[in-house]
């Protein structure tokens, strides 16, 4: 079964991550599967966890360095209607809007 074709979305969101520089999520589908996102957060720097470990690598890492300026990134989190949260490390979001019309 399709879960997409319950929901009745008037609006339909890209969500584009630009430079992204590092992922985690967790799939586990505790409560079904679904591509809908519930609650999509800014991670404030002291709850970081991508960027601060990015940091630590580059400091313990001999002849390691980076090329861009970490606090220049930020990282977010999105909770899907499934359970399952993704968080992202990137340089900047576009979020674009429109009407949806046929559902999709």
């Amino acid at each position: 079964e399709d879960i997409s074709k319950r929901f009745d979305a008037k609006i339909k969101y890209n969500i584009n991550f630009i430079d992204i520089i590092g992922f985690y999520g967790t799939s586990c589908d505790f409560w079904g599967p679904s591509p809908y996102i519930c609650d999509f957060e800014y991670i404030k720097k002291e709850d970081q966890i991508i960027i601060p470990k990015l940091k630590k690598h580059g400091e313990e890492t001999p002849h390691f360095e980076f090329e861009i300026n970490l606090d220049d990134y930020l990282e977010t989190r999105m909770t899907f209607i499934s359970g399952d949260r993704l968080r992202i490390a990137c340089r900047e979001i576009i979020i674009d809007a429109k009407p949806c019309v046929d559902n999709k």
